[in-house]
Formats: C-alpha cells, structure tokens, sequence
C-alpha cells in the first residue's frame, strides 16, 4: 500500500504531541448533563477521580443556565449561576497535587461591592482563593501569600478565564492566558474541602456565574501548562507549524516522486 499525505501527516502530528501528560485532577463542567446533581446543582467530578461536592451551604440558590457560555466551541454549552447567599463544598483536598499543577476556571462577575470568592482550595494555612476584591481579581494563597501584584479590574456581566499554575515550586496567576506581573514560593499544604462559590466558614459568596472549574497535573520538562488552557483553540507554536509545513511538503515531494511512472522520470 502506497503512503498518502494525509496518512503520514497525521503520523507526524502525533509523534510531535505524544509527549504530552496533561492529566485531570478534577474538572468541574457545571451545567452539562450529569455534572451537577439534584435539585441543589451539587457539582459532580466529570475526571473520574472522585472529587464530587457533597453539601451547600447558604440561603441563595444556583440556576443551570444555557445562554451565552464562554466557551461554546470548546465544549461549554452551560453554566451555573449563583444567587447569593449559596456554595458548595465537601470534597476533600487532601490528595491533590503540591507542585506541578494548574488550576483554571471560567467566571462572570455581577457585582463589584465587597468581595466574593469564586473557588478555594482549603489548607493548613495556604488556602489557594481565586476571588473577586471589590472591582478586582485577585490570586493568593489566603493569609499566607499573594500570587499576584499586577491587579486586574472586572466588568460586570462580563466573562473572565482565571488561572494559577505552581511549576517546579513557583506559583504564577493568569487572566485570558496572560501572566500577570508577581509570583510565589509558597508551598500549598492542603487539608480541608474544596470550596466552590464561597469562603470556608461561610462568607464572601459568589455573584455571578461559573464554569469549567479544572485541575490537572503536567510534566515541567515535556509540557506547556498554558497552552492547556480551556480558552479556545490554541495558536501552534511557529517552529512547530514550521516542522509540520516543511515535513508535509517533503513527503508531498516524495509521494510524487513515487506516483511517476518510470518511463517518465528524469536523469
């Protein structure tokens, strides 16, 4: 059987992204089918690893919603709204990850009064909070350590993808896939719940919406965590696309060579 160009391209596109060990931790899709659960939206662990929210807390509610979630072309095709007062909480933190992790989440802020938190990850003194403080976004490991020094202002009603990445013991914010000025040494300990919507205790719940809330562990060495990102399709690398456009053409050139028939060939 004669190789074709399609056949040989595609082999090489995998070679190129077999390194790859991008592994979920959690993944929070919060409003497809079978990502929360019963009347009070418990959101459930679409990974398989078993980090379901077990229990709300406050009198507010949440709402599966349907229109304009952020990422349609990725897959989103709804979202969970929060009502103030409600959260959730219950599944344990204790197994995750200390290094060499991410951490994303779509959010849409609908108040700049106070301030909420959009998820935490409870610890023995470094709670890691995405959180909204009055008008802005801001990343830290709670009482212990800001992640960020760069502040970000929100827009109501406006949707905002929200990451931290820890690589080789450095732990740096993003917003829209862009690294904000400042990081951090500190060194999670974790113990307690993953919150989602609000603060542990009780407090600071979230306005707004939420969606795609995700961890997933990656290898410093082999993997690019951003390009990981859940923000759309990624933009290749120049010299990766540039490998792919020469290699296609080679083999183009030698398909050709191949389907000449031998009376016709030159020198």
């Amino acid at each position: 059987m004669k190789p074709t160009l399609l056949g040989l391209t595609l082999l090489l596109c995998t070679a190129i992204s077999a390194d790859a060990a991008i592994v979920d931790v959690f993944q929070y899709r919060l409003g497809e089918p079978g990502t929360v659960l019963g009347g009070n939206n418990l959101p459930q662990d679409s990974s398989g690893n078993g980090y379901d929210e077990t229990n709300t807390h406050g009198g507010g509610s949440t709402a599966v919603q349907t229109g304009s979630p952020p990422l349609t072309a990725n897959g989103s095709t709804a979202y969970l709204d929060f009502t103030p007062s409600r959260g959730f909480y219950g599944a344990g933190v204790a197994g995750l990850p200390t290094n060499n992790f991410a951490v994303e989440m779509w959010l849409r802020a609908d108040s700049t009064s106070s301030s909420d938190m959009a998820l935490q990850l409870s610890g023995a003194g470094s709670k890691l909070a995405i959180r909204r403080v009055g008008s802005d976004l801001r990343f830290s490991y709670f009482g212990v350590a800001g992640i960020d020094s760069q502040v970000v202002p929100l827009t109501t009603g406006e949707w905002t993808h929200a990451a931290v990445i820890r690589d080789s013991g450095t732990t740096t914010a993003y917003v829209n896939g862009s690294q904000l000025v400042g990081s951090t040494g500190h060194n999670p300990s974790w113990s307690g719940t993953i919150h989602i919507g609000l603060r542990s205790g009780g407090s600071e719940y979230w306005d707004g919406a939420l969606d795609e809330i995700r961890m997933y562990t990656f290898d410093p060495n082999t993997d690019d965590p951003v390009a990981a990102f859940n923000i759309g399709s990624p933009i290749p690398e120049p010299m990766t696309m540039l490998a792919v456009g020469l290699s296609v053409a080679g083999l183009g050139g030698y398909i050709r060579k191949r389907n000449v028939p031998s009376g016709r060939r030159r020198g």
